[in-house]
């Protein structure tokens, strides 16, 4: 399946430049609002999905930690223990 996948990447990015072409990838469950990857107007949520899937992407870029400098994009802050307020 892997290999299938990668041809199919390497023939669709043909005319792309080298950076735009993914070097790796994953298979994971789709994102939909019942499973609180999207919003109810079909926005991703970049920490849901990132929190989620965590360790595969720590794996595709290095096992660099991601989730700790990620910022939401409203500016809001996350529901860690370090951001409630009592």
């Amino acid at each position: 399946v892997r290999s299938l996948m990668d041809g199919e990447i390497a023939s669709t990015c043909a005319g792309v430049k080298k950076f735009e072409v993914p070097k790796d990838w994953a298979v994971v469950a789709p994102f939909t609002a019942s499973n609180n990857m999207l919003t109810p107007k079909m926005s991703i949520r970049r920490h849901v999905v990132l929190r989620t899937y965590e360790d595969a992407i720590a794996h595709m870029y290095g096992d660099e930690a991601i989730v700790d400098h990620l910022e939401p994009a409203d500016g809001g802050h996350h529901d860690d223990e370090e951001n409630k307020v009592a």
